[in-house]
């Protein structure tokens, strides 16, 4: 019996991680990136806090795809969601928003910049 034909080698064979949800969810926030900015009739500012509104949720689909939908081993997903969480907790303090434009846009520095 050769092994293609094997249940049973096909049941351990290790999935892979499952991509095109990851992907769709970037084209969906490119598309509405782009139908933010090239709509017409916001305001700089609008513009500037519903692309906000859109890159945090795509950050929180992507964590929720990771974490429940990726195929991925439990320990390589806990493992990435780890470094997420570190990278997410170095920004405060590695840098500080001293203000914002007049787009609402922040203007960001290095915490030890004077």
């Amino acid at each position: 019996m050769s092994q293609a034909s094997d249940p049973s080698s096909a049941a351990s064979a290790p999935r892979k991680i499952r991509w095109w949800p990851a992907v769709a969810i970037l084209c969906l926030c490119v598309l509405a990136i782009g139908w933010i900015r090239l709509g017409g009739g916001l305001t700089h500012q609008k513009q500037t806090e519903r692309t906000g509104m859109v890159l945090i949720a795509t950050i929180l689909c992507l964590v929720f795809w990771w974490l429940a939908f990726s195929r991925s081993r439990w320990r390589l997903r806990l493992g990435g969601f780890a470094c997420f969480l570190i990278v997410l907790g170095s920004i405060p303090a590695l840098f500080r928003i001293r203000g914002v434009t007049g787009d609402l846009v922040p203007i960001v520095e290095w915490r030890w910049s004077r």
